[in-house]
């Protein structure tokens, strides 16, 4: 699969980085988002929650804290101006309307709304970033 992954990239003229936030970066949430599902459909809300909040905090530390912790690494301009930064702001944004605007609900209209913010963060990425 990293061969036709390298490929795509080649091909593309897309930056190795990139191509893994879209493709190896949603293939390795569908686990969890398959597990979100049951727990939403089970009524189990809590549950969907702290899957999705544990995935997000144990996944980057931990796959980052790995891959540093047995080589030394290059980390993209891209990934520390871009993906990090809107990562933050959107998780900080979520979490402040969340708590404090709605309640802690999060309504379908604002799940809506991240879906759109991903698509705006692979715009910028792409536009911002070419090649990286």
């Amino acid at each position: 699969m990293l061969s036709i992954i390298e490929g795509v990239i080649d091909l593309l003229a897309l930056g190795g980085s990139m191509v893994g936030i879209v493709t190896i970066g949603v293939a390795a949430a569908l686990p969890e988002l398959t597990a979100v599902m049951d727990a939403i459909r089970r009524r189990s809300p809590n549950v969907a929650l702290g899957t999705l909040v544990g995935s997000n905090i144990v996944n980057p530390l931990v796959g980052i804290g790995l891959g540093g912790a047995i080589s030394t690494y290059y980390v993209p301009s891209a990934v520390i101006l871009w993906d990090l930064p809107f990562k933050l702001v959107t998780g900080a944004g979520l979490l402040g309307w969340t708590l404090y605007v709605n309640d802690g609900e999060l309504t379908r209209t604002e799940g809506s709304y991240l879906l759109g913010l991903y698509f705006v963060f692979v715009v910028g990425r792409l536009l911002l970033f070419p090649g990286q």
